[in-house]
């Protein structure tokens, strides 16, 4: 008799203690809800705890930053700690499946990134490798998404837009997000508007532009004539002019400006080279931070990194 009292108050001490322990660290149920099999597919579980109900599941899951669902075994009393989803395999033999409707970090809340997203994806960590789309350059060697235990999400690196096709382009200048180096070219199809002039400039800083190149039909003096030059600190100079006119109102052209090997800058108009012009020592193919078209043109594609 004096043993079953000492067990009764050892009972209830511990309920005491477990019950201002639950008491005293309330949880919030109501975006987790029970889902099907189906719902949920599962590829195993990185933690298993000990738990008595879903509360207690749901406790041990909110110790994780990024734990977003879990599988509760009545009979064995445990909670299964999972967010790593695949079509594989099935976690109905383990028991009932709960998932957070409303988590801090989910794939569905993540940033556009402009690609496609292989993601990795943890009990302490959400975090994608993006493999941009291809009208789209990586800035950086990897572009990251990933989210925070605070649920903000965070980008190294980024795709950055290369290429536009559609509609007509209007917004220029467009930035070149990475460094020029020799090789590179600029693509532009457009069709001329007037028997006037068009121009593509190639940008830097301080109101500079290593290459200015004006296509002109008939313009002050010059008439049918490819007129290449570039502009340091706000001043035009002088230039240099090629007869070789390929341009006619109303027909689409396709227009390529390659910086060269030999320092100079070669100048293609449907696949034909039409003019070259020496790269001013100040103004180096890296300074160049834009490409803006402007005048009477309508431009229905630009690419910064083409080839042909």
């Amino acid at each position: 008799m004096r043993m079953e009292r000492v067990m009764h108050v050892l009972m209830m001490t511990w309920w005491c203690l477990t019950s201002h322990s639950l008491a005293s660290n309330p949880v919030t149920t109501s975006s987790w809800r029970q889902v099907t099999s189906e719902d949920l597919a599962v590829s195993g579980y990185e933690v298993w705890v000990r738990g008595r109900s879903k509360v207690e599941c749901i406790r041990e899951c909110n110790k994780y930053s990024h734990c977003t669902s879990f599988v509760f075994n009545v009979s064995s009393r445990t909670c299964y700690l999972q967010p790593v989803l695949d079509n594989t395999s099935n976690p109905a033999h383990l028991g009932q499946v709960y998932v957070n409707t409303e988590p801090e970090c989910t794939i569905a809340k993540a940033p556009s990134s402009n690609g496609i997203i292989i993601w990795s994806h943890t009990l302490t960590s959400l975090k994608g490798t993006v493999t941009c789309y291809d009208d789209f350059i990586n800035t950086t060697s990897d572009v990251i998404v990933q989210c925070n235990a605070d649920g903000s999400w965070e980008r190294e690196g980024r795709c950055s837009q290369r290429k536009w096709t559609e509609p007509p382009m209007t917004m220029f200048p467009m930035e070149v997000p990475v460094p020029v180096a020799s090789g590179w070219s600029v693509c532009v199809n457009g069709t001329p508007t007037d028997d006037d002039r068009f121009t593509v400039e190639l940008l830097s800083a301080n109101d500079s532009q290593p290459l200015h190149a004006d296509f002109r039909f008939k313009y002050n003096t010059s008439t049918e004539l490819i007129f290449l030059g570039y502009k340091l600190d706000g001043e035009y100079t002088q230039g240099q002019g090629f007869p070789d006119f390929p341009f006619v109102v109303g027909q689409p052209f396709h227009l390529r400006v390659m910086v060269a090997d030999n320092a100079t800058f070669e100048v293609y108009v449907n696949d034909v080279i039409r003019a070259t012009f020496p790269q001013h020592p100040e103004l180096p193919p890296s300074d160049i931070t834009a490409v803006n078209v402007r005048n009477n043109v309508t431009v229905t594609r630009l690419d910064l990194f083409c080839t042909v």
